[in-house]
């Protein structure tokens, strides 16, 4: 409202409504992608320290890893530390950690994570919010459109 008392109106064409519209769509399905790498991301690291909980009960024997990054090739491998693991511990590093040591890492990289997906909820959820509320005022625009295209009929 004006400071007359007046309601003031703003107009905005349909097409940049629709174009912005398709934006907020495109955003959504990023954080939405981003979620789901960040899930899996946490699944991954829960599986590691799974892992390390059984090499400290000694109940490992064997292990089967992957040759490559599909796991297209798998081989069986006897535990030769059961003491120490090879932890990355960010970027292109990697150390041998003793096993509390890697499970503080995995810990730390774990709160992270679960960090970084409560922000990118809370922004998808703003998304989605601004998302619905585009919709409605597109709707609202074309029934009123078909309202005045009948009433000149």
């Amino acid at each position: 409202m004006s400071s007359n008392g007046r309601r003031e109106v703003i107009t905005i064409p349909l097409d940049t409504l629709i174009a912005e519209l398709g934006e907020v769509r495109k955003y959504i399905d990023a954080l939405q992608n981003q979620l789901n790498q960040i899930t899996s991301e946490l699944n991954e690291v829960n599986n590691s320290k799974n892992f390390i909980s059984e090499l400290k009960t000694g109940s490992i024997d064997e292990v089967v890893i992957p040759a490559d990054r599909r796991g297209y090739v798998l081989a069986r491998a006897k535990p030769i530390d059961r003491d120490k693991v090879i932890v990355h511990v960010g970027l292109e590093y990697y150390a041998e950690l003793p096993l509390e040591k890697a499970m503080e890492i995995l810990i730390s990289i774990e709160k992270d994570l679960r960090n970084t997906l409560t922000l990118i909820q809370r922004e998808l959820n703003n998304a989605t919010n601004y998302y619905q509320q585009l919709q409605a005022l597109i709707s609202k625009a074309l029934e009123q459109a078909r309202q005045s295209t009948q009433a000149t009929k």
